[in-house]
């Protein structure tokens, strides 16, 4: 085990550098919902909370800015809009079926499930 922690702590290093390169703000997305059992993400409530928590220390070492936004999905992205001064070409309910419509359309069957009917 502490092998695996020394490996991943050498992984981050060239991580944190494009980070802290590449990015002037982030916006963050506290955990407010149940977790979706959609194949793609973690289902264990203990590593999503770890994760949160690692994920804002890691932002704080680095002095990126966060903005933390919560609420529902619509208020979520009017808030965002808000916090960049982002130029709006579409409603937010607007914007969120059409996310819905291509998401909808994504397969998010796991590896072995897609390697089985391609087979």
């Amino acid at each position: 085990v502490r092998f695996y922690a020394e490996v991943m702590k050498q992984i981050a290093i060239p991580a944190k550098q494009h980070t802290k390169s590449n990015y002037d703000a982030f916006v963050h997305l506290p955990i407010e919902f149940p977790i979706v059992e959609d194949g793609h993400r973690p289902v264990n409530e203990r590593f999503r909370q770890l994760a949160e928590q690692l994920l804002l220390e890691t932002l704080d070492e680095l002095e990126i800015p966060v903005h933390i936004v919560g609420g529902t999905i619509p208020e979520r992205l009017a808030r965002i809009v808000e916090i960049f001064d982002f130029p709006q070409v579409m409603t937010i309910e607007q914007a969120i079926a059409r996310a819905e419509e291509e998401y909808a359309q994504l397969d998010t069957r796991n590896e072995l499930e897609r390697m089985a009917d391609a087979a």
